[in-house]
């Protein structure tokens, strides 16, 4: 939020590290429940579970990690929405400036305002 983007390099580096991880766990739930012959989606994964011999505890793990996953997955969202105004807002703010550019406003001798026009004219003399 402090535009301090040197910080997001470090966040980068483990997010990128963490995401490889989920990559290589979901290729694992993949094969195992393919090999178990349920569909991979989480209706497979539930059917899948069904079938294993679950403690109170893993059973407990399994709802939190339930509620973990959807609580990230709304932060996700506001996230991306917070990033989408943010862009809107900076493309606001550069069409302004590019604006501004195109049509620089200066004083005539005469001392009245004049919009330059459009900038330099390349091969005039």
């Amino acid at each position: 939020m402090a535009g301090d983007i040197d910080k997001l390099i470090p966040v980068i580096e483990e997010k990128t590290s963490l995401a490889a991880s989920l990559n290589r766990f979901a290729e694992q739930r993949q094969r195992l429940i393919s090999a178990a012959g349920m569909p991979n989606d989480r209706s497979g994964l539930e059917a899948w579970l069904a079938t294993q011999r679950l403690g109170a505890k893993d059973r407990a793990d399994w709802k939190k990690l339930l509620t973990l996953t959807g609580e990230a997955q709304a932060l996700n969202e506001i996230n991306g929405k917070l990033i989408a105004m943010r862009m809107q807002h900076n493309q606001q703010a550069l069409n302004v400036l590019l604006s501004a550019a195109n049509q620089a406003t200066l004083y005539g001798p005469d001392g009245q305002t004049k919009s330059t026009g459009g900038g330099h004219l390349f091969g005039k003399a």
